[in-house]
């Protein structure tokens, strides 16, 4: 009985898997963003659920789609974890060539 508990209470909680997580005021993109969860941040929900969303304890929405269950140890975010593509290289500037001296004419 009491490891059923606990594994429902564990369901309860989940982790952010991107940098910031967007807790919104309703469940949909739709709704304003009304604070941001932290990588790791656990978040306490109420178990109530709306197609892909979560409510959470305090009545803030999360996308099931950027939690997990358990306590990530490195953060999926497509943007942050995207690789930065390094500018080519600048070229080198041209020598520019010094104004050959002007033969003064003779007086």
């Amino acid at each position: 009985e009491a490891a059923v508990a606990e594994a429902s209470a564990a369901a309860q909680v989940v982790y952010p898997t991107t940098s910031l997580l967007n807790l919104r005021a309703g469940p949909g993109k739709k709704h304003a963003v009304a604070r941001k969860a932290r990588f790791g941040e656990a978040i306490n929900l109420s178990g109530e659920t709306k197609g892909n969303w979560l409510k959470t304890t305090d009545g803030l929405w999360v996308s099931k789609s950027f939690t997990s269950a358990s306590k990530p140890e490195q953060f999926n975010d497509p943007v942050v974890s995207a690789p930065v593509s390094e500018p080519a290289p600048a070229a080198a500037p041209a020598e520019v060539a010094a104004p050959a001296e002007q033969a003064m004419p003779a007086e």
